[in-house]
């Protein structure tokens, strides 16, 4: 839908819903629910506030995307590492009937910020385990697990962790050091750590470096293409800009597995072709994926007649 038609949808002219759209103009409470039938979104969306996520099962007025379910644990025939992916309600509905259809391709979201495209012909076999089971499934997991986090605000701060300056007119100080805190643990840290008599004074030079390489994974997963290899081999890169992600990735809803995936990380500088029959696994940033989708958006709708 371009601007025009999104605006005589909801019933204002053109120039006004541009400005609700640039932020220039903010959205009568009038208009709200109208807005967001139109764009299919909900209300709290177009007031841009996060939408409530139900951790624990007990709000049945949350929807199921935002309901946590527990982890899917995927295992595969190549003996590479299996795939772990905290997953809300929906997404375990919808990866249940997938994986039995005949697409080449099964596109699953984690709660931990994982748009993960997993080769069918790959998959040995496939574990849900809800919230209230003992283990994820049969095999060691390793460290890829790092909780149920699916607000993005969250992931974009991480994403920017090395240059958190860059989000001063997106976020407040006290909102980006919040999550900095959450992942890493700077000197102060340990010296609390130390005093209360969580960690040993000779234990300090261990905490640190687990902690590093803890704040390492949240880095990656917030920046990171990643896929796997049979063999144990898995590759990943950075692609800087959210749109060309999300188109992409776009491409891939629609390959089959005996395609070649072309990815421009740096344009001509470094490109690369990924065989898909000959992976396991690809996955992106679903924040960046989101942010490319929205991106894509805004363009078609400023696109003129």
């Amino acid at each position: 839908m371009t601007q025009v038609q999104v605006a005589e949808a909801v019933g204002v002219s053109q120039p006004t819903y541009q400005r609700w759209e640039s932020g220039a103009g903010s959205v009568p409470k009038s208009k709200i629910a109208k807005l967001a039938k139109v764009l299919g979104i909900t209300p709290r969306q177009v007031e841009g506030q996060p939408e409530p996520f139900d951790l624990f099962g007990v709000d049945k007025e949350v929807p199921d995307e935002h309901q946590y379910y527990g982890e899917l644990a995927i295992h595969f025939s190549s003996g590479s590492p299996p795939l772990l992916l905290p997953v809300s309600e929906a997404e375990r509905s919808r990866f249940f009937n997938a994986v039995q259809g005949d697409e080449a391709f099964v596109q699953v979201e984690s709660l931990d910020n994982r748009i993960v495209f997993v080769r069918r012909k790959a998959i040995a076999d496939a574990y849900f385990s809800s919230d209230d089971y003992d283990d994820y499934g049969p095999e060691d997991y390793g460290a890829q697990h790092l909780g149920v986090k699916p607000d993005e605000a969250f992931w974009k701060i991480v994403e920017h962790l090395e240059y958190p300056e860059c989000l001063n007119d997106e976020f407040n100080e006290q909102e980006i050091q919040a999550v900095i805190k959450m992942v890493s643990l700077d000197d102060a840290d340990l010296d609390e750590l130390i005093a209360n008599g969580s960690i040993k004074p000779e234990d300090r030079t261990k905490v640190q470096q687990e902690a590093h390489e803890t704040t390492q994974l949240y880095a990656s997963r917030a920046r990171d293409i990643t896929w796997q290899l049979p063999g144990d081999r898995s590759r990943c890169i950075s692609i800087n800009e959210n749109r060309d992600l999300y188109e992409t990735f776009c491409m891939l809803m629609l390959s089959n597995e005996h395609e070649m995936l072309h990815l421009a990380p740096e344009g001509y500088h470094r490109e690369i072709f990924l065989n898909l029959s000959a992976i396991d696994f690809i996955a992106a940033p679903a924040h960046k994926f989101r942010e490319g989708e929205l991106q894509s958006a805004a363009e078609e709708l400023g696109d003129p007649e």
